[in-house]
């Protein structure tokens, strides 16, 4: 475990550094656009990893760099065909990438806006995350740290354009534990009191993501229609149903990024990969999953996203 922390504080730090680096210089310039967010962090992430193309696992972009502009909350990642979009001041801003070394993870998030309209939105969300980490130590039951972020949540309210706003958390996206090289252990950490989780724990050794989503209005994220984060599917083993090519790009992905995410835009860069048709079979075949983004219709949200590693005397805060 001891070596673990050391990998997981080192992630953590280069994760505490780009968005440092992103709050205070890069989302401030003038003309910003969606790409060029996407490819400062991610540059910066291989940098700072040094990153090895002959030996991907080491260390790298733990999952695609996913960028939420206002209505768009989650999992969207620009496709290779470039995302110009230049950010507004009164854009509501989710950014949330992710670090591993050797596979150990950190995935965090943090919401930023330009305009001080959404201020009081922003400090509630940083103060949500904050206090439920507090709560987050061995033995502390699921059901309950989820009726305790739901209660301090709706204790509170806002004003944004001179619209009174009472506040409540996302129930459909959900905080998680982590594993190495798995971004979604198998423990979900919901924001309310969900009774499927009554008899859950976290426990001393878990890495915890926790990451409720504060919303003015709507209290179920929608699926949207795009399809830019994938994974594999290591449940998928009929083998017989796949060709000689698509084979060789399902094993040069399970060497780049064993059951780390990844966006289409690295396979075709990483494989120099010709053929779309190839990586569309392995989808449509099931060999690969894909997850679509979230958005909201008629509501403010924002996500803040942190890492701990819990301990018998409460947790090591990462990010």
């Amino acid at each position: 475990m001891k070596d673990q922390i050391l990998y997981y504080k080192k992630a953590a730090k280069i994760f505490n550094n780009i968005k440092n680096e992103l709050i205070n210089n890069i989302l401030l310039k003038n003309n910003i656009t969606i790409k060029d967010i996407v490819e400062f962090i991610e540059n910066k992430i291989k940098l700072d990893t040094n990153y090895d193309y002959k030996n991907p696992l080491l260390g790298g972009i733990a999952f695609p760099s996913c960028i939420g502009i206002n209505n768009i909350i989650a999992h969207y990642t620009p496709t290779l065909k470039s995302n110009n979009y230049i950010i507004k001041k009164n854009d509501l801003i989710k950014i949330d990438f992710g670090v591993h070394i050797n596979g150990f993870i950190i995935d965090s998030a943090f919401t930023f806006s330009k305009s001080h309209k959404f201020d009081e939105l922003i400090n509630i969300g940083k103060k949500t995350n904050n206090y439920a980490l507090k709560l987050c130590k061995p033995d502390k039951n699921i059901y309950e740290l989820g009726k305790d972020i739901e209660e301090y949540v709706e204790s509170k309210e806002i004003t944004i354009n001179n619209k009174t706003y009472n506040l409540s958390t996302i129930k459909n996206l959900s905080g998680h534990d982590i594993t190495r090289f798995n971004i979604h252990g198998g423990k979900t950490i919901p924001s309310y009191p969900n009774e499927k989780f009554i008899n859950n724990k976290i426990l001393e050794n878990d890495i915890i993501s926790i990451e409720p989503f504060i919303t003015t209005n709507e209290r179920i994220a929608l699926k949207g229609n795009y399809y830019t984060i994938f994974q594999l599917n290591n449940n998928n083993t009929n083998f017989n149903k796949i060709n000689k090519n698509e084979k060789k790009l399902l094993f040069d992905i399970k060497n780049n990024f064993n059951n780390l995410a990844f966006s289409y835009k690295y396979i075709k860069n990483d494989f120099n990969l010709s053929n779309k048709n190839i990586f569309d079979n392995l989808i449509l075949k099931k060999f690969i999953k894909k997850d679509s983004n979230f958005y909201v219709k008629n509501s403010y949200v924002t996500h803040f996203e942190s890492n701990a590693i819990i301990t018998k005397n409460g947790n090591i805060r990462l990010t």
